[in-house]
């Protein structure tokens, strides 16, 4: 076979450079003595038939934002109440004047992120510009 027939057959695979090596290491973990990826595999296979597998969305360490109202007297923020009109606890001013602002976090352990993954998207953002547009609108509706 000539060269030019042989990358004809692999451009008719549509695999990129790194597609083609990571299923040669499948391919040599299968066959070779080193069985430990295969086994990595069918323990993932088995946990999922098992619905004991989580994806998560993101890693721990990961970057995420939340909106946090706040006191424009003296910045003290109560626990979120959407919505409602409070009385600051600090200042003791009456109906006080709140604001939103936007703070980063990060997930501390997948514990973290597993118990946070449905919040996602609802009351915090793994994107600034979420957030930023979401405090907006809160603000806009007030």
């Amino acid at each position: 076979m000539t060269n030019d027939e042989k990358l004809a057959k692999y451009e008719a695979t549509e695999l990129s450079p790194e597609q083609v090596l990571f299923l040669k290491g499948i391919i040599d973990s299968a066959f070779g003595d080193d069985d430990s990826f295969v086994e990595r595999l069918r323990e993932l296979s088995k946990a999922d038939r098992e619905n004991r597998l989580v994806i998560l969305p993101c890693s721990e360490g990961t970057q995420y934002f939340s909106i946090e109202m706040f006191c424009t007297e003296c910045g003290y923020y109560p626990e979120p109440e959407p919505h409602k009109m409070w009385d600051c606890e600090e200042c003791y001013v009456d109906r006080c004047d709140k604001s939103y602002r936007v703070v980063e976090h990060r997930f501390s352990s997948k514990n973290d992120v597993y118990e946070k993954r449905n919040w996602i998207g609802k009351s915090i953002w793994l994107a600034r510009e979420e957030a930023e547009a979401k405090r907006k609108k809160i603000e806009e509706n007030e």
